[in-house]
């Protein structure tokens, strides 16, 4: 694998098209060329680009916290509901073992100078995540059963 291969499908997951990735996803065969992909389709809030990405995961165990989180916090992006989408593809195809929950709401600031817009969108975010947590093979739900 060329490190230029590798920086265009990178780039492309950031700030290409869905067109463009897929032509060059034929090219790719390392699966941590793909999760570093999926990690910046993930920043960038691109539910569509994270969908076309996990068609190309054969091992899902490189899929961390840090994709969630990254999903969670749209940085530059003031589409909420593209976040919230992403969000919602990664907790239903994924097991996020997320150890404080609390805690790893709270961390989450988003730039935003609309203080209903952040307050909905939290509470939003919060509904998809202890759902998620407390699910029945969630570690929320286990946890409450061996208690």
């Amino acid at each position: 694998m060329s490190e230029q291969r590798y920086s265009r499908f990178v780039h492309l997951c950031s700030t290409g098209s869905l067109k463009q990735m897929r032509e060059e996803a034929l090219l790719i065969k390392d699966q941590e060329e793909i999760t570093t992909g999926l990690y910046w389709a993930c920043y960038n809030g691109s539910p569509k680009k994270v969908e076309f990405i996990m068609s190309l995961l054969t091992d899902n165990n490189n899929i961390t916290l840090k994709h969630l989180r990254t999903a969670c916090v749209p940085y530059y992006d003031r589409n909420l509901d593209s976040h919230l989408k992403t969000v919602e593809i990664l907790l239903a195809n994924f097991s996020f073992n997320i150890p404080n929950l609390d805690k790893f709401i709270t961390d989450i600031t988003i730039p935003c100078n609309e203080p209903y817009e952040y307050a909905t969108y939290l509470a939003t975010l919060k509904i998809l995540l202890t759902e998620h947590y407390y699910r029945i093979d969630g570690p929320g739900y286990n946890q409450n059963i061996i208690e």
